[in-house]
């Protein structure tokens, strides 16, 4: 994934405890999707191919991931209980990160680009 410096910045205005979980996030949708390209969109840090796969930000407590609300639907099982809204998830800071699944909602959303 073509890594661009405007997402370096967002990352590095962030928290110290924000800043590793963006990191973290960050190399592994790279890792993942490798063929799409980041971007700042709405504010936040977003992966995109032919549309948009994945938005994330830094809140004060919480890392915001915004997967669309049906990919959230269809995961609901793996997330349910970070919805914070039709679109969102929260993952409060300070907790262990499903990283792993977060990658399966932006990998689930690349490919329903196809």
């Amino acid at each position: 994934m073509e890594l661009v410096p405007e997402i370096d910045a967002y990352i590095e205005a962030q928290d110290e405890v924000a800043q590793a979980t963006l990191h973290e996030l960050r190399r592994r949708l790279a890792e993942a999707l490798p063929t799409c390209y980041e971007k700042i969109s709405y504010g936040m840090p977003t992966v995109a191919d032919k549309k948009v796969v994945f938005h994330y930000s830094a809140a004060k407590k919480h890392l915001g991931i915004y997967p669309f609300p049906a990919t959230i639907d269809h995961f609901e099982d793996l997330v349910g209980k970070y919805r914070t809204g039709k679109g969102t998830l929260a993952f409060p800071y300070g907790t262990a990160i499903p990283y792993d699944t977060l990658i399966t909602l932006a990998q689930y959303n690349y490919q329903q680009q196809a």
